[in-house]
């Protein structure tokens, strides 16, 4: 799993919390980082991303996955949900979105559903 995320804080939390669920997480400071580690590695089987950095923004992340013609799954990390952010995640096939602060239950479940 790649994990994105600007927040130092919120990032090394989800990575612990999935590590401690016998995941191996590799982890970006932002959007740019990310799509680098992500050309990188091609045993990546999910992606789990802010919606909001510097730089390059969730969507544009998940974008660049989908034009990069490999199937991995996007799960968008925000603190909000607009419609309107709902119809371009759908145009760049997020698959989930996972409202912070993360509740454990809920990221285990979007994962074991895109992960089977």
């Amino acid at each position: 799993i790649l994990v994105i995320d600007d927040d130092a804080v919120h990032r090394n939390h989800l990575k612990e919390f999935l590590e401690e669920n016998r995941f191996k997480v590799t982890t970006a400071a932002d959007g740019d980082e990310g799509l680098d580690k992500f050309a990188e590695d091609f045993t990546l089987k999910l992606v789990i991303c802010d919606l909001y950095m510097p730089n390059m923004d969730g969507l544009e992340v998940a974008v660049g996955i989908k034009d990069s013609g490999r199937k991995i799954p996007v799960i968008i990390l925000t603190t909000e949900i607009d419609p309107g952010l709902i119809r371009q995640g759908d145009l760049a096939e997020v698959k989930r979105w996972i409202i912070k602060p993360f509740n454990g239950a809920s990221v285990l479940k979007g994962i074991s559903c895109l992960l089977c």
